[in-house]
């Protein structure tokens, strides 16, 4: 009993109580300034933009100045060179020595040729487009995974409204039926069947509330309503083939793939340059000065000058490494080839079945529109018809399951139909805040 309680205290908070809700907008945009994923994206995007800058550096002129200042004391003997007789009176004298000195300069080194150098900033680029890429696919990956389960949260609760509603009408039911009966039996089994289900719906409402908060860090405990009664089913008008062709041209996950392709080509010619020379070039200017303190005659020199060169260093053996490096990028091609074309092919699935699905949803909704229509009408007749006696309590209960059936399948494919849309954006890759908006400004409050 207490169970049972508690599952309809659950059940009332859902659908009853007085929660403000909160809109698609709200939570996106609340998603945009928090999710991890995005923000992870967006650093390394920054990143790879100054990677480019490492790289380009290794072609522009280096340049260093120095300067030095230093001092020296020493003691020596000023011993006589030669047997001829000499008038120096420091001969044979130990001597104390101090000396400091001063020097300056400038110094410019320059890559004249380096073809892994060039090698390196061509990847760079390439990573930092790739990098792009990322970013603008976790950007979609956000609109996608927020819209679908806000438009999932939106699914559950008006199945759970239509659970409620179909509830309620069997529990009138139930109560002008006849006790321990065939009829009353079957009430029954079919009151307990919609509990169960209320209470699997409630739990992934509860799930998919979880799941928001991944996005946007915050607890959520509603949402805004969305109104079906003037449904209009989305399609796809183009064939297939020009969708699939759009999908390819446009779908970014392809693209980062492709990309990962064209970097490992690069790789490739980065690993041969290992064969060839290179050539640099170097010029400096240095100034010095010196001075020497001794009990001998002091000394003083001063000197300037410049240097300049021209070097070229050309591989002769490597020990095999250059051949291994080489070969390793060929392998790393390959495995990009292979990586991309499977993305391609898993993209191209994702896309028919999307085409299909949308295609197909509106056309179900249509049928499913009229089959309500007219179920609608069977319930309504049967009712009357029983209470006039003509008709059972089991057909009552045929009728009433049979309409609400065909209400769920309605309320599935709806909701089916425009996430579908959503992903069939996301795949050509045009997939926008703008479609957040589109879906938002069709959403309701509650009062």
């Amino acid at each position: 009993m207490m169970k049972l309680l508690s599952q309809c205290v659950i059940s009332g908070l859902i659908l009853s109580a007085p929660i403000q809700a909160e809109s698609l907008k709200e939570i996106y945009l609340l998603a945009k300034d928090h999710d991890v994923k995005l923000s992870i994206s967006k650093i390394e995007a920054n990143i790879a933009q100054e990677t480019i800058k490492v790289a380009r550096a290794q072609l522009l002129p280096n340049i260093g100045l120095f300067a030095g200042y230093n001092q020296s004391y020493n003691r020596g003997k000023n011993e006589q060179t030669s047997d001829l007789p000499t008038s120096n009176p420091f001969d044979g004298q130990w001597l104390k020595i101090r000396g400091q000195g001063m020097s300056a300069g400038a110094n410019l080194n320059i890559s004249i040729f380096n073809y892994a150098s060039w090698a390196a900033l061509d990847i760079s680029e390439k990573r930092a487009t790739q990098a792009i890429f990322t970013y603008a696919l976790a950007e979609q990956d956000l609109v996608l995974n927020v819209t679908r389960a806000y438009l999932d949260i939106l699914r559950l609760r008006s199945l759970l409204d239509l659970n409620q509603r179909e509830y309620a009408e069997l529990e009138k039911v139930i109560k002008v039926t006849t006790p321990n009966s065939t009829s009353y039996l079957e009430l029954t089994t079919r009151s307990y069947q919609l509990t169960t289900l209320r209470k699997l719906l409630e739990l992934d409402w509860q799930r998919n509330l979880s799941t928001l908060s991944i996005f946007t860090g915050q607890p959520h405990r509603s949402v805004d309503s969305f109104d079906l009664s003037n449904f209009n089913p989305i399609t796809l008008d183009q064939a297939l083939p020009t969708y699939l062709t759009q999908v390819q041209q446009g779908n970014i996950s392809l693209a980062t793939a492709l990309m990962s392709v064209e970097i490992a080509k690069e790789s490739i010619r980065s690993a041969q340059s290992g064969h060839l020379p290179t050539l640099s070039g170097s010029l400096s200017y240095g100034y010095n000065e010196a001075q020497t303190f001794s009990d001998s005659p002091d000394s003083e020199a001063t000197g300037h000058g410049i240097n300049g060169g021209v070097s070229i260093n050309l591989p002769v053996y490597t020990g095999g490494a250059t051949s291994s490096g080489v070969k390793i990028a060929e392998h790393q091609y390959v495995i990009a080839s292979q990586q991309a074309a499977l993305i391609n092919r898993e993209i191209s699935k994702a896309a028919s079945d999307a085409y299909y699905t949308l295609n197909s949803t509106a056309d179900t909704i249509g049928l499913f529109q009229k089959t309500a229509s007219m179920a609608q009408e069977t319930l309504d007749a049967t009712k009357q018809s029983a209470q006039q006696g003509q008709r059972n309590t089991a057909d009552v209960i045929s009728a009433l399951t049979q309409y609400y059936q065909v209400q769920n399948a309605l309320i599935s494919d709806q909701y089916s139909n425009i996430i579908t849309s959503v992903a069939v954006k996301y795949l050509t890759g045009t997939l926008s805040e703008q479609d957040v908006l589109y879906i938002d400004a069709r959403l309701y409050r509650e009062n």
